[in-house]
């Protein structure tokens, strides 16, 4: 582009920009974080040797494919105990002890979430 003045003869020529409007994009959310249901976080339970971890899970987008549950007594549970599609899973407990537990979400296009790490004691 060339700027000219009426008072001069001399033109001022600015660099040159390419511009362009892209087209609709692939839009694909990742799942929220997981939300503990049952055992509440921080909650202490009665004894028992069985139970059923429980939480909740949403994605914008509706392609929840499965989740995978770390478990432990490690306040950063790195054993996963299980892949599953239902917000539930069954884990052995012992009283006295602490847990630490967490949900890595998946959805259909790969996108992961990995939920805080919540835990509970037994009776």
């Amino acid at each position: 582009m060339v700027s000219k003045s009426n008072a001069s003869d001399t033109g001022l020529k600015s660099a040159t920009w390419k511009f362009y409007n892209a087209g609709a994009g692939v839009v694909n959310y990742a799942p929220f974080p997981a939300e503990a249901l049952y055992p509440e976080r921080g909650g202490s339970i009665p004894a028992t040797t069985k139970l059923n971890l429980q939480w909740q899970a949403e994605d914008v987008d509706g392609d929840i494919v499965d989740f995978e549950v770390f478990f432990g007594t490690e306040t950063a549970p790195s054993t996963a105990i299980g892949t599953t599609e239902a917000t539930t899973i069954e884990v052995n407990v012992s009283s006295g002890q602490s847990y630490y537990w967490q949900v890595k979400t998946k959805d259909g296009k790969g996108n992961t979430s990995h939920s805080e790490v919540f835990n509970f004691k037994v009776q």
